[in-house]
Formats: C-alpha cells, structure tokens, sequence
C-alpha cells in the first residue's frame, strides 16, 4: 500500500474510517497500543481526516467530533446495526393493512434496544453509516427515519435471503436511490386497477364454478399480471421480437388469459370431462388419446403475436409445462437462444442478444 501514491485514506469509510482515526488519536498521544503498520501509515500520510473526497469537498467538521472517543465508535457501530435490522426486518413492520396494526410492536428498531438516542445520532455525519446516502440525509437520525419510510410503509421490501452479494447490493441501491419508485399518470392507475379487477375476476369465476378443481390460483401474486405486461411492452419497445416465458403452476390460467390472449371459453371448457373418456383422456389416463395429449389445463402453454404498430411486432411464447418444473427452465433457455440467431445471411448465423430474452 505504501508503494501506492493514492491515499489510502480513501479506501476507509464507515466504521472502519472510525477505527483508523481513533488509531491516529492514540498514535498522536504516543500510544505504544497502535500496530507497526499503521504508525508507518500516519507517518507518511498523516491523519486520516486529511484527505478530500472525490467531490474536491473536505469531510465535514463534524465528522471528527463523531470519533472523538471510543463512546462515539461504538455509537457508530450501533447506529450502523439499526439500519442493517431496518433493512433485513423492516417488513415485519410495514403497515401493509390498513384495517390492522402490524403484528410486530417495532421494538427491534427501538434506539433504546442500541443503547442510542436521538442525539447520539445527530452527532453522526450520515455518510459514515450510509456512504450513499442522499444529500438531503444529513445525520444518522435522518438515516434512519428515511429508512424506516423505505421499508416500514405500505409499500416493504425484503431481500435478505439474496445470496449473491452483487445482486444483492443491486436491489438495495434501487430501493434507497429511489430509482424503484415510479409516479404513474391517471391513466395508467386506473389502467392498472382495470388490469387487477379482471385479474382478481377470473379466479373468483374459476374458484365459484368449478368447486374442487386444480387451478393453481394466482392468488397473492395478482400484479404477476400487470408486471409480465409491463416486462413485454419494455423489451418488445427495446427491439425484442420473440418473448419466451416459462413459469411453475401458480398463476398460469391467468397468465394464459390475459397476457397470452387465450379465450375464457377454452379455458372453461377444459374444466369439463367430457363423457367419452377414450376420446378425451383425464389427468393421469394411460388410454388411447386418438391426438389428443390428455395433459392437464395447467400445464399447457401458448403463443401470441403483438402488434401495436408497424415497429412493435413480436411473438409471445409460453412453454409447455411439464410436472417435473425444473426441465422448463433450460427448455426456455433453448428456445431463446434458437430465436436470437440471425439467419438472413449465408454462413453460420450471427447471434443477437437484443432479439430475444
């Protein structure tokens, strides 16, 4: 690192910013505590709080009051696990019913459980416990008011359980960037509720007349609907011409309906035996099919072509699906790969990504 002629204090933010600074405090008062490596380090660069950031602007003043003791270290750190327990818990406490009160009491986001308090965390720059805070943020107070709108309100996000860190960080930057947030006109609300009533209309008409019947309703997941159509307006706008979809049970009827474009009639009409069962085979029927494939409603796929002007035109294709679901994935992986082949040169054909997905 000492080869390095960048300063070093720029790769330091946070609480390990924090730690370096008390580190220097105990090295200006001759502290024999501080490690070899460090004492090298201040001797060549200084003190941490020397350094300008990338915008050309020196770190607040404040920020080395906020370090000015271990107490205040160790605010940090606390103040640093309350907007982790905001970000991986907040959702317990979202007021997603407007009838009811969450069933959490929001006790673990409580200062008191931190051994903070409001001033505590006024003391605290927000940057060094939020690096990507907006500027609008200034303490860590702010930080985790601004959180708690973010994650505590009718509208929660939860992705704790995402594994890849890079994913993870991506989903995180768009929840607290604001970049997910998205105003839609009077229109496309009422758009919208138009889209979900229709949605919410089919199962209702499903459950109530054919009573007993497999349907792998979409219950619970009703927006799948308006989002597979904003998914295919985005993509077909950006020059997709083919749209491959593959997807488990749930929901599928509906899908089929109202984003593949398949009539209501069909659909009902394969909820009915039909009395001549050689013919017409049921679920699990080892009989002659005659041409028919006796698979079940909810496995079935279907293609639709869209149209919405002499620029806008693509297939949509949802794949058969077989019981054992995980064979649809590669399947689709096959087939998107085959309709992103340009074949309208001699030779071997040149490979569009933008084609389909």
């Amino acid at each position: 690192m000492l080869k390095n002629q960048q300063n070093p204090w720029e790769n330091f933010h946070g609480p390990n910013l924090g730690y370096v600074i008390e580190q220097y405090e105990q090295y200006v008062n001759g502290d024999d505590s501080v490690s070899p490596e460090l004492k090298e380090l201040f001797a060549k660069w200084g003190s941490p709080l020397s350094y300008e950031t990338n915008s050309s602007e020196k770190i607040a003043e404040n920020s080395s009051s906020a370090y000015s003791s271990s107490t205040n270290l160790e605010n940090v750190v606390k103040a640093v696990k309350l907007l982790e327990a905001i970000r991986s818990d907040g959702h317990l406490e979202a007021t997603i019913n407007p009838l009811e009160k969450p069933a959490n009491d929001g006790s673990f986001m409580a200062l008191e459980k931190y051994g903070l308090s409001e001033e505590d965390l006024k003391a605290i720059p927000a940057k060094t416990v939020w690096p990507d805070a907006p500027n609008d943020v200034s303490t860590a107070l702010d930080a985790v008011n601004r959180l708690k709108e973010l994650y505590t309100k009718s509208l929660s996000y939860e992705f704790s359980h995402v594994h890849e860190a890079e994913e993870r960080n991506w989903l995180t930057h768009m929840v607290e960037s604001g970049s997910i947030q998205r105003s839609l006109s009077n229109e496309e609300r009422v758009h919208l509720l138009r889209r979900l009533t229709e949605v919410e209309g089919f199962e209702q008409f499903l459950h109530k007349t054919f009573v007993g019947q497999k349907r792998f309703s979409i219950e619970g997941v009703d927006v799948l609907v308006p989002m597979l159509d904003d998914i295919i307006f985005e993509g077909v706008r950006d020059g997709a011409k083919n749209v491959m979809i593959g997807m488990a049970h749930r929901g599928r009827l509906n899908v089929l309906a109202h984003v593949l474009g398949k009539p209501y009639e069909i659909i009902f009409s394969e909820f009915h035996h039909s009395p001549n069962k050689e013919l017409v085979p049921s679920e699990g029927s080892k009989g002659i099919n005659y041409g028919w494939t006796g698979d079940v409603k909810y496995h079935l796929g279907g293609v639709r072509a869209i149209k919405e002007s002499n620029s806008l035109e693509a297939r949509l294709t949802l794949a058969n699906n077989p019981s054992h679901l995980e064979f649809v994935n590669p399947v689709v992986e096959g087939y998107t790969r085959a309709a992103q082949e340009d074949r309208t040169s001699a030779g071997f054909p040149q490979q569009d990504v933008q084609k389909s997905f």
